[in-house]
């Protein structure tokens, strides 16, 4: 079955170009001009056939922050996931991200292989989440119907009830009301645009734009919020030697952090990888885990992201 996208760009000439790369991969694409016409579409489909979001962040009526949110307030509609176009011009865009609760960052002008294998990788991840939600509702019925009792379906990492999660950047406190799953995803793919745009740059002999006092904030935010990261998660360099673990990885390998950190692994790096693989535990066994790897930059080098998620 084809899975649906609905472009929403105000721009002609972008918009056609994005359309015919998305069908040209196999999308059915379907494209209105700017948020106010895509919260009318969305109201239309009462069968829920849509399955992502690309929206232009700039346009009139209706930017791309405020349909994001409109969407993550309708109960219809709320884990429907959205990407963002944007040109990253302002640090603050990344709190409005996080706040309106978008899934990732796409910087432009965008490469179009990798825009396809984000995207790709958005509808894998919610796919697998429909699953995981199916199981967990099966397995609360279940439990009832035998008059016993299991955690309601969807108890996730939440903020309901409390000012939200704590987020320090550029010198500012703001507080998201959103899950630290998200939070970690948006500041990724982040980290991987400015890795993009940075590679760009520099093969252009020009200064990059997201070095400074914001671009260290942003890896100061991210690694606080991997230590919170139920998944385990690594810094590798190109040589497969890691150089960051929070405490879930090292908990998988059976270790200590500063025991992880600066041991060569045999992982496969390639940007976008996603396979299932054994680790080594420290007692002689392994762990099944499902893997993923994307490029990030961190402390100013070309380092590789890759998340530890035990099957």
């Amino acid at each position: 079955m084809e899975r649906r996208i609905l472009v929403v760009e105000d721009s002609p000439t972008q918009a056609a170009v994005l359309v015919r790369l998305l069908r040209e991969q196999g999308f059915e694409v379907v494209h209105v001009e700017d948020g106010q016409a895509a919260l009318d579409y969305l109201k239309q489909d009462t069968r829920h056939c849509l399955d992502l979001v690309v929206s232009d962040v700039v346009m009139p009526k209706v930017d791309g922050f405020q349909l994001c949110q409109a969407i993550r307030d309708d109960p219809d509609w709320e884990n429907l996931p959205v990407v963002l176009l944007t040109g990253l011009s302002e640090p603050d865009e990344i709190i409005k991200g996080m706040e309106c609760r978008c899934d990732n960052f796409i910087l432009k002008p965008y490469e179009p292989h990798r825009l396809i294998l984000r995207l790709n990788s958005l509808l894998g991840k919610r796919r697998r989440e429909v699953m995981e939600e199916q199981q967990e509702e099966l397995t609360h019925a279940s439990a009832v119907m035998a008059g016993g009792s299991s955690p309601m379906p969807g108890s996730k990492d939440s903020t309901a009830g409390g000012k939200g999660i704590p987020i320090r950047f550029a010198g500012k406190m703001h507080y998201i009301d959103s899950n630290r799953q998200q939070i970690l995803d948006l500041l990724l793919s982040v980290l991987e645009e400015t890795y993009v745009e940075g590679r760009r740059l520099q093969a252009e002999h020009a200064q990059s734009l997201r070095s400074g006092r914001e671009a260290r904030s942003l890896r100061r935010l991210l690694a606080a919020q991997l230590q919170t990261h139920q998944d385990g998660a690594l810094i590798v360099d190109s040589g497969g030697t890691v150089v960051y673990a929070n405490s879930a990885a090292a908990a998988v390998f059976g270790l200590l952090e500063d025991q992880l950190q600066d041991r060569r692994l045999e992982l496969p790096l390639s940007d976008g990888a996603e396979v299932e693989a054994e680790v080594p535990h420290a007692d002689g066994t392994s762990v099944r885990v499902r893997l993923s790897v994307s490029d990030v930059l961190w402390e100013g080098k070309n380092q590789h992201f890759v998340s530890l998620h035990v099957m």
